[in-house]
């Protein structure tokens, strides 16, 4: 059983070197690693110029279809949300939208949530656009249905947060 980040670290995850390669398991850790050191760094920066510049475009999506792929839910034997054969309790939340009332901008939303939630989130970054957030968020599961009731509840409950509806 998990008792803290440290063992989370050390559990392994589908890394997919973009969207048609063959996946292969790594440590949680080596990809975080990759977030926090900036090794896909100046694609993010391309792919946030062009958006800035054009906004979705053909050559905004060819850019950032160059970053690669987490699947952070686990190791899964093949493709597949039911082929989960070891879970990683780690919960990835995309976080695109707020309340604008509310937030300053998507740093004020990200330090707010780092707050509120401390004991409960793994890592949290700015997304390739630069406008939403990635986030982990230690919980349990051991199966997809246990997975989607989960991240059901945390979308719940982030999205109230956000958007005002609790504090």
């Amino acid at each position: 059983m998990v008792h803290d980040i440290f063992d989370i670290k050390q559990k392994y995850i589908m890394f997919y070197d973009n969207f048609g390669s063959k996946g292969s398991k790594i440590k949680i850790d080596t990809v975080l690693n990759y977030i926090k050191e900036g090794y896909y760094l100046n694609t993010v920066e391309d792919a946030r110029e062009e958006r800035l510049s054009n906004g979705k475009t053909e050559k905004y999506n060819s850019i950032k279809g160059k970053l690669p792929l987490v699947n952070w839910q686990g190791v899964f034997s093949k493709r597949g949300k039911d082929n989960l054969i070891e879970s990683s309790n780690l919960v990835f939340v995309d976080i695109d939208h707020y309340d604008e009332s509310i937030f300053l901008d998507i740093h004020e939303v990200k330090i707010r949530l780092i707050n509120q939630f401390k004991n409960s989130i793994v890592a949290c970054w700015d997304s390739v656009s630069g406008k939403g957030l990635g986030m982990l968020i230690l919980s349990r599961f051991e199966n997809n249905n246990e997975y989607n009731n989960i991240f059901n509840s945390i979308s719940n409950l982030i999205d109230a947060f956000i958007n005002g509806d609790i504090n």
